[in-house]
């Protein structure tokens, strides 16, 4: 884990300012482990998270018959604007290197030797009471309403399941059962939707005025 940096997405302040922030909501998961199957479409968030490196693979100094860690990720920032950077204490005001971008960060991960079972998670408030009792009217609100951020309550569930070897357990908790949940977005599906919002509707508000112009004049 790369404790030193943190990982920042560029956005554009009220002011038109290029800023960063360090918050991520995320509700698309990897599905390689149950861990996270069982989240597919559940909002999560996660505050000041740092890059982890995979290495899950034998090297040629290695005894062929030496046991190998096998990782998986279970949480993954993506997306064109993030980077990782050692200088937050300037944050909000750090702007973003092109050098140190990426597209896709590891920030939790799980790994298993034999019957030998660890997960790491480089966000220190991802599974606290604030997060997991965030409603929409505030912190500590989740029970009256819902909760805003359900798939951080589930990932610690099914996380903990994961390593007692109890992944026969692990399914979507009934907290969730009342979420409509909707899958993530390709990006083609995300381009025909905004065509459809910006050109299909006032097309069609054209046609039918043409429409019931003409059936007027008709009658």
């Amino acid at each position: 884990m790369q404790t030193d940096q943190v990982i920042f997405r560029e956005f554009t302040g009220p002011d038109g300012r290029a800023r960063a922030q360090a918050q991520f909501q995320l509700s698309d998961w990897p599905s390689e482990l149950p861990i996270t199957q069982a989240l597919a479409g559940l909002q999560g968030v996660f505050l000041q998270v740092s890059p982890i490196q995979l290495s899950g693979t034998a090297t040629a100094t290695e005894p062929a018959d030496k046991p190998v860690t096998q990782t998986w990720p279970l949480v993954e920032i993506t997306g064109p604007d993030i980077w990782a950077d050692t200088q937050f204490d300037r944050f909000p005001d750090i702007q973003r290197d092109p050098a140190k971008a990426a597209d896709r960060y590891i920030v939790g991960v799980a790994a298993q030797k034999q019957s030998q079972r660890l997960a790491v998670f480089s966000d220190p408030a991802w599974a606290t009471d604030s997060i997991i009792d965030y409603g929409p009217l505030g912190p500590g609100t989740a029970s009256l309403t819902r909760a805003l951020f359900p798939a951080n309550a589930e990932l610690f569930v099914n996380t903990v399941q994961w390593l007692a070897g109890m992944e026969n357990l692990i399914a979507a908790g009934a907290r969730t059962q009342d979420i409509r949940r909707i899958m993530p977005l390709t990006s083609g599906q995300r381009i025909f939707i905004n065509w459809v919002l910006l050109a299909g509707l006032p097309v069609l508000v054209i046609v039918t005025g043409i429409a019931v112009g003409l059936a007027r004049r008709k009658a």
